[in-house]
């Protein structure tokens, strides 16, 4: 009798791919009051990435290489003011083969007058580091803040950002962030028209419906 041959299960590799061909756009559940913008938090970006990590097998541990204290301009008195830095490893493991993994690197920083500048700095490196690794559409770039004197605002006009906020509702899976964007447009939040803002809300509740139902 010949020998039953194992079917060899995919690598690190092809198990990256296939989050990020299954990944959807990440809705923006932050809202900045002082700049007026939305934004996709690290929570945001976990729920959806989070689901398609367990689909695969994939593992994520992390360690810290490098902390760092960057100046970061003056306080009102003339004193330096620091920036909290910290470059993390990022390993991505197969949970079948342990030997099989791969490691990104992300940098995060954060500033605190207190004790949470680090916590801010972690969690904008594992944002970024989700974020690039699976090739999450947020619609937050930064490339695209050069020309709003670094107030954080995203180029592109109402048009655009409302094309492309419809698009992200109608493909996110995280309930709970839709019922938060649902609060925020219905709080006024947001530079979108009121045609605008009753389209959206329309399809928010379409999507919760949806995705509770299924």
């Amino acid at each position: 009798m010949a020998e039953e041959k194992k079917t060899k299960g995919a690598n690190v590799y092809e198990k990256v791919f296939n989050i990020q061909q299954a990944i959807h756009t990440v809705i923006k559940g932050g809202y900045n009051d002082h700049f007026k913008y939305k934004f996709a938090r690290e929570r945001d970006i976990v729920a959806e990435v989070k689901p398609l990590l367990g689909k695969e097998g994939l593992a994520i541990t992390h360690s810290l290489v490098k902390e760092e204290e960057v100046p970061h301009g003056q306080s009102s008195s003339g004193s330096q003011k620091f920036l909290t830095k910290l470059t993390f490893e990022f390993r991505f493991t197969n949970i079948k083969d342990p030997t099989d993994f791969l490691i990104a690197v992300g940098i995060g920083y954060g500033q605190d007058g207190e004790d949470k500048g680090a916590p801010k700095a972690y969690t904008m490196a594992l944002k970024y580091v989700l974020s690039k690794q699976f090739l999450v559409e947020t619609g937050d770039d930064a490339e695209e803040t050069r020309g709003s004197k670094g107030k954080g605002k995203s180029a592109g006009s109402t048009d655009e950002k409302f094309e492309t906020a419809k698009r992200m509702l109608q493909q996110t899976r995280n309930v709970d962030g839709l019922l938060e964007y649902q609060e925020n447009l219905a709080s006024g939040k947001g530079s979108f028209n009121a045609a605008q803002k009753k389209e959206l809300l329309a399809l928010v509740k379409e999507r919760i419906e949806k995705l509770q139902n299924a």
